[in-house]
């Protein structure tokens, strides 16, 4: 047994973007993870200091920040964070199976 206290668990700015605000040294992980959320998106877009950072792990964010619905931000985010390749797009005649 040590005597040494058991480290806290860092709080994820993916469950709720305002742990962001209580983590004292920010990484640029962080700063994405904060964006996970509808809610991260609608509080977090006006700050471009965070967007700054969260744009070096997925540089499209900028971009989709101005032109989708705060959903589909944080659905995008979610997939970069779970290793999906966002940047992959599909043809646009690869329709087959879509409407039965």
């Amino acid at each position: 047994m040590s005597n040494q206290p058991e480290s806290e668990p860092r709080l994820n700015p993916a469950v709720r973007w305002d742990f962001l605000l209580a983590l004292s040294e920010l990484t640029d992980d962080d700063c994405l993870r904060a964006f996970a959320t509808e809610d991260g998106v609608d509080a977090l877009a006006g700050y471009p200091n965070i967007v700054a950072r969260a744009a070096k792990l997925m540089p499209k964010l900028p971009t989709v920040l101005g032109r989708m619905p705060a959903e589909f931000v944080a659905e995008a985010v979610q997939a970069a964070l779970s290793g999906d390749d966002i940047s992959a797009s599909q043809p646009l005649n690869a329709v087959d199976g879509l409407f039965g």
